[in-house]
């Protein structure tokens, strides 16, 4: 199982990996976090801070959202599989750095961010 954050076109994205998950037998998960919901700000950065820039408790993390739809689909579809690839480009790459990060626990084995405009510094 693989997902890929990606910018606000997250069906584009998708669209693009569909051959090889054919090809190699594997569910792809793209979650599009809305733009109304959260800014490209909170996006990149995980909603881990509040508009003052105070921490906000890690259950509102977007971070925590990616181990729970995994989890979700899992128990859906009666899958067998305990781990997950996550995948982010450009700024969703920065996403994939800072939850490498951040996370304290994840269900991921293999975490890949791809061309990041920036990254965290430690």
């Amino acid at each position: 199982m693989t997902f890929f954050l990606t910018k606000r076109n997250a069906d584009t994205y998708r669209d693009h990996w569909i051959p090889l998950a054919c090809r190699f037998n594997f569910l792809i998960l793209v979650p599009r976090f809305s733009e109304r919901q959260f800014s490209s700000r909170d996006h990149h950065r995980g909603n881990m801070r509040d508009e003052n820039g105070r921490f906000q408790p890690e259950r509102l993390w977007i971070f925590t959202v990616i181990d729970s739809i995994f989890q979700y689909v899992r128990r859906t579809l009666q899958l067998t599989v305990d781990h997950y690839a996550l995948y982010g480009h450009s700024a969703s790459g920065q996403f994939v750095h800072r939850y490498t990060l951040f996370r304290s626990s994840t269900s991921a084995d293999m975490l890949i961010a791809a061309n990041a405009g920036w990254y965290t510094m430690p």
